[in-house]
């Protein structure tokens, strides 16, 4: 069963919609999970990265919501990755470790492995610029 929380992150993201955050805000200031999952394990925050809109993604990671893997180890980045929105990919990108950017699914695939797949260049671009600045920083390059 789908909590309130991802089926409106569902209406927000279908592109026929458009909607606003403001109906997301309602949700969210009644919600008691943010990182409430489905049957599968995924989140809200899953269905908003596969919608590519980024101002959900963007309100639901304001508001703590974790970048955590669903029951086939399936990040929100995995699935941005393959819906392909550069803004959603980046916004994901800048909350994730190193570590968390090569987190393997179930099959072994990363994020950037499913851009490939899905032949999403600007995705490949962003997770190698994102990964190089990141351990850079680290001092672990």
């Amino acid at each position: 069963m789908w909590s309130p929380l991802t089926k409106t992150c569902i209406y927000l993201c279908d592109k026929k919609t458009k909607g606003t955050t403001e109906k997301l805000k309602k949700v969210l200031s009644t919600t008691e999970d943010i990182n409430e999952q489905t049957t599968l394990g995924s989140t809200a925050l899953h269905f908003a990265a596969l919608g590519s809109n980024q101002d959900v993604v963007g309100t639901l990671l304001s508001a703590k919501a974790d970048i955590i893997p669903n029951n086939n180890q399936e990040t929100p980045l995995h699935w941005a990755c393959k819906a392909g929105s550069s803004k959603t990919i980046q916004k994901l990108l800048r909350s994730l470790s190193p570590a968390m950017i090569q987190f393997k699914d179930a099959s072994g695939k990363t994020a950037y492995d499913w851009a490939t797949e899905y032949d999403r260049e600007d995705a490949q671009k962003l997770i190698q610029k994102t990964l190089a600045r990141k351990n850079k920083r680290r001092g672990t390059l």
